[in-house]
């Protein structure tokens, strides 16, 4: 038998390890219960729950450094985008297939765990048989999937398939020195205006500009440094002018206090643009509510014409609400749960090329730190 290993897994801490295999199976069983329902009644909203809890799945082996199982689950992952591309419909066979596959994924990773190597041949079986059902006719897919079920279980071998190499994240630059006092004074301004609210950032404020620095680097320094730096710290500025019955609702807000709330977006970036030299960050703030399916607010934009620093913004403020919302748990549980949410929701809330950039980042320097 050929096998394979992953040290930088392995050699993770054993909470990390803890944490991400519960992850991964809680995971697993949201595709099984996503698969049930498409086997009762298919529809389109099962089918996109389908693909977020594979998204998932997948992003929680990238968390771990767990390449060739991404490199199977991504795999995995084109059969639920082909389905909810309608390039062809969901059968219950293709759920009995996905999950027998996932299972073997299960088998693999428990193989890590145990012993450090894991069963290569397996591995190339999978991504094998994950080929032959995207690649088969429409009219024969069905057999073709049945087939393969019974050679699952059976453990037939297959063809060899080439593997990926891990993208390395280099260490962020740090923030220019350009726009000094205006940071300085928009830093203080952020503190206080902190104190106001039930937020209570605190010491935040330094891990969101380095998270959001190190992104940024890894996207090619798609926006000036300075100008996501002041982003960081006024994106909420605007909620000094909502009311205090709205910001402290425990309740559903009433449309009309919903509009209150979001018009908080448009008054945060309204200050900022009156400020000479910092038009970008005022479009990151007015954009970072915004969700690349077009679904956000205040304008409903989607996809390239938000401000990829809006996008940017929009993934480190989750990341740090989950941190926030979740801090009577540990920090790696915690983070994992963070890196769950914004995964799932890649290219529906957030750009997926910021998605992608934001699990190297914190898998090099958050993860494999810890």
């Amino acid at each position: 038998m050929t096998t394979f290993t992953c040290e930088t897994f392995t050699d993770l801490d054993q909470d990390i390890l803890t944490d991400f295999y519960t992850c991964f199976q809680e995971a697993q069983e949201e595709i099984e219960l996503c698969c049930h329902r498409l086997e009762k009644s298919p529809s389109p909203e099962d089918v996109h729950d389908l693909f977020r809890s594979m998204h998932s799945l997948k992003g929680n082996c990238r968390m771990v450094f767990l390449d060739p199982l991404v490199d199977v689950s991504h795999k995995l992952e084109e059969i639920v985008s082909d389905i909810r591309d309608g390039k062809y419909p969901y059968e219950p066979v293709y759920g009995e297939f996905m999950l027998a596959v996932i299972s073997r994924i299960d088998e693999l990773i428990s193989q890590l765990l145990q012993t450090g190597e894991a069963d290569q041949d397996l591995l190339d079986i999978l991504e094998n048989y994950i080929l032959q059902v995207r690649e088969a006719d429409d009219s024969g897919r069905v057999d073709i999937v049945n087939q393969l079920l019974d050679q699952l279980v059976g453990g037939e071998e297959s063809e060899l398939a080439p593997k990926k190499q891990r993208v390395v994240v280099e260490p962020p630059e740090e923030v220019e020195d350009a726009k000094t006092s205006d940071l300085d004074f928009f830093h203080s301004l952020a503190v206080k205006l902190d104190r106001l609210f039930l937020f209570k950032q605190g010491t935040a404020f330094n891990e969101q500009l380095k998270m959001a620095a190190e992104i940024n680097k890894e996207l090619g320094d798609v926006v000036s440094h300075e100008e996501l730096s002041a982003a960081v710290y006024l994106h909420d500025i605007g909620m000094a002018f909502v009311p205090w019955q709205v910001l402290n609702k425990h309740t559903t807000l009433t449309p009309e206090e919903q509009l209150l709330y979001q018009d908080h977006v448009r008054i945060g970036a309204g200050l900022v643009r009156r400020m000479a030299g910092w038009q970008g960050a005022a479009d990151m703030i007015e954009h970072h509510h915004e969700h690349f399916d077009g679904t956000g607010f205040p304008g409903g934009l989607k996809e390239d014409q938000i401000n990829i620093g809006g996008m940017i913004l929009a993934v480190i403020d989750t990341y740090q609400k989950v941190l926030h919302q979740h801090s009577d748990v540990s920090f790696r549980k915690t983070l994992l749960r963070a890196v769950t949410e914004i995964n799932s929701n890649s290219n529906s809330k957030f750009n997926p090329t910021v998605v992608d950039a934001f699990n190297l980042v914190v898998r090099r320097h958050y993860v494999a730190q810890r």
